[in-house]
């Protein structure tokens, strides 16, 4: 997981599985992984196999939208 200069956050992840072996019931949400719900939050999500073939990493790519950056300060009693 990583962020860059423009604050767009970026996490991968190893699947053993082969190509897109369940990847689509995954985007749809009819897995229960959370996909759908990251692409509802406007996530972009790719994939590409791993150098051995036989498993794939999966991207997230999140970019921040109208987000405001500062946060209230909370003071303790």
């Amino acid at each position: 997981m990583s962020v860059d200069e423009a604050d767009v956050l970026h996490v991968d992840v190893t699947d053993p599985r082969p190509a897109d072996h369940g990847l689509d019931e995954a985007l749809l949400g009819s897995d229960g992984t959370g996909m759908a719900f990251v692409r509802q939050l406007g996530g972009q999500v790719s994939w590409f196999p791993d150098e051995s073939g036989s498993g794939k990493t999966i991207r997230v790519r999140m970019q921040p939208r109208g987000l405001d950056h500062t946060f209230p300060r909370i003071e303790a009693p």
